[in-house]
Formats: C-alpha cells, sequence, structure tokens
C-alpha cells in the first residue's frame, strides 16, 4: 500500500525541462509534463510516494486518518523538487493541487476491502474570502492622506509584490501606522480595529505576529524556521482589509494612538478569519475566493482533475458544508 500525494507545478520558463524522477528526504518524487493553459509557462504533474507500513488508522466516523508526518513529509518532497526547478531554471512557480490531491495505492483485496468500507479521507477545509472594492478616486479621500503618503507607497509595494513580500509590506506598514514593532502591536491594533465590524480578535492579529521574525530572518537568532508563501498566504485578505481600514480611518498617523475617525467605509467586508462575509445591498465588487485542497495546504484550481487515474486508487472524500457564503444587510 502506498500513499501518493500530487500536485501541479507551474514554471514560468521558456526552457525545455524533461520529466524526471527522484527522491528528496526518502520520498520518491515524480514529475510528468501537462498541457499548460500559458505559452510562457511549463506545467507538470508531481507525484509524491511514500509507502505506509500499516493500513491508515479510521475515526469515529469511519473516515480515513492521514498521518500528518507522511503526508508534511510528501508534501516537502514536493515543494523542494519545484524550487530546486524554479532556482536552477531562473524562474518563479506556483504549486495548485488537482483533484484529487491523494491517493492510496493498493494491492490485493484486503487492501482494497478495508479502505472501500471507509466513508472517505477525513479533510481539512480552508478558504479565503474576500473582496475586491477600488476606491473611489474622490479629491476629499485624497485629501485625507495627505499626512500618510508614505503609508500609500508602501500599500502599493504591498500590492507590486508576491505573497511572501505582500506580508513583509504589511508588517512594515502597521509599524508605520503605529510607530511601534510589529511584535508589540498586537493590543493597539486590536483596540483600533475593535470598533469596527470586521470581528478582528487579539488571537487573529497574534497570528499575524507570529509569523514576523521567520519572515524577516534567517540567521536563526530570532527564529528557528523561515516562513514562505504557504505560511502566509491565508492571512492576507484579513490583514489587507485592516491595513485599508488604518489608511483612512487612523486619526493620528505614525503614532501609537487608537483613535478613529470615520473617512471611508467599505459596502462588503468579512467579518472572520474563517471567512465568513457581509455584502450591502446594491455593492458593485468582486468577490474573491480561494479554495484550497483538502488538507489545506495548496490552493486548488477548480476544474483541474488528473486524467490517469488508476483502478487501484483509492481516493473518496466526503467533505461537509464549505464556509464563508456571503450575507447581505
Amino acid at each position: 500500500m502506498k500513499f501518493l500525494r500530487f500536485a501541479m507545478l507551474q514554471l514560468r520558463t521558456s526552457q525545455a525541462i524533461d520529466d524526471l524522477a527522484g527522491e528528496v528526504d526518502g520520498v520518491q518524487v515524480k514529475l510528468r509534463s501537462v498541457e499548460s493553459e500559458d505559452e510562457k509557462s511549463k506545467a507538470f504533474l508531481a507525484t509524491a510516494i511514500f509507502p505506509l507500513s500499516e493500513f491508515p488508522e479510521k475515526d469515529v466516523d469511519n473516515k480515513l486518518l492521514i498521518d500528518d508526518k507522511i503526508r508534511q513529509k510528501c508534501e516537502y518532497a514536493i515543494s523542494m523538487t519545484a524550487n530546486l526547478l524554479s532556482v536552477f531554471n531562473a524562474c518563479s512557480k506556483s504549486i495548485y493541487s488537482p483533484y484529487p490531491c491523494v491517493a492510496i495505492e493498493y494491492e490485493g483485496q484486503n487492501e482494497m476491502a478495508y479502505l472501500q468500507s471507509s466513508s472517505g479521507f477525513f479533510v481539512t477545509e480552508r478558504r479565503d474570502n474576500g473582496a475586491y472594492m477600488p476606491i473611489e478616486f474622490k479629491p476629499e479621500y485624497v485629501s485625507q492622506l495627505t499626512d500618510r503618503l508614505d503609508g500609500v507607497t508602501l500599500l502599493s509595494e504591498h500590492y507590486s509584490s508576491s505573497e511572501s513580500g505582500k506580508y513583509r509590506e504589511l508588517v512594515r506598514y502597521f509599524e508605520l501606522a503605529f510607530k511601534m514593532p510589529f511584535v508589540q502591536i498586537e493590543k493597539k491594533l486590536f483596540q483600533f480595529l475593535r470598533d469596527a465590524p470586521y470581528g478582528y480578535t487579539r488571537q487573529e492579529i497574534k497570528e499575524w505576529i507570529s509569523l514576523r521574525h521567520s519572515s524577516f530572518h534567517a540567521d536563526q537568532k530570532k527564529s528557528l524556521e523561515i516562513s514562505i508563501t504557504s505560511d502566509v498566504q491565508s492571512y492576507l485578505m484579513r490583514m489587507e482589509q485592516a491595513a485599508i481600514d488604518v489608511l483612512f480611518n487612523k486619526t493620528y498617523w505614525r503614532s501609537n494612538s487608537t483613535l478613529r475617525r470615520d473617512i471611508w467605509r467599505p459596502t462588503a467586508w468579512s467579518t472572520s478569519k474563517h471567512g465568513e462575509l457581509v455584502v450591502l445591498k446594491d455593492s458593485k465588487l468582486s468577490m474573491l475566493f480561494r479554495v484550497y485542497d483538502e488538507f489545506g495546504v495548496y490552493p486548488k484550481k477548480l476544474g483541474l482533475e488528473l486524467s490517469d487515474k488508476k483502478e487501484n486508487w483509492y481516493y473518496t472524500f466526503n467533505q461537509d458544508h464549505i464556509p464563508g457564503v456571503p450575507t447581505e444587510q
């Protein structure tokens, strides 16, 4: 019996890249080229293979429990393969999950019967919801920002960056706005945001802060970890929403003051880190959704399905309700 973890790699390069097979940290990885939607990119199906020495356990609902250590070991192998190809070809890379994102390859009737008697894999729900609302370029709005154009500059840098770069620019932005180190900003930022209808909690802000050192430092003095895109990407929509609120509605710039003013309000907003949305009637906006795979790791590319699934693969999922359905007010 083998555990299979699948991912789609997209490398933005015109260089020819051959199919390959290798091993990363004890995990076999196979890379097979597939058709790319972008002529300037190469696309590959990556399969990480790990032999299972025993049957996966089942929970009280008869769902299969994949050992997180095995799954994460496979994901590390896939991500490291993508990183190596990115460096060797001097190009950017993206990783997506197809359907299915995992499978168990079985041999014999006993293994098949055990898997097929289950209720599917136990999965973890994760999605990011938000709204894209261009702010009307009015002179009365612009005039309220003349004392904080440095904040406008850092937010512009945020919009121009990769996702890990977006996090770093937002950290610098909040430090600028409150004139405080980000690791000390939890209480002040919460006090400012708690009177807004966005549902921010101190725990949520603390989670943002927890990645500050690992996102900025690699000398292992302040953090033994190094944070990358996958660590920070689920925080970005909520952090960005808070940043816009701070830009327009913080009374005193470059100050630890938490006094609010009322300059601009959105017509749609998220109310928790789980993605619940409120949308005012007749609002003009674009909804932003990012759905992750069944284990909450790689973004899922909707409609991307493996075309060569094998008969001896078990890949049944049984997801419950996906949160984040917007409500109107």
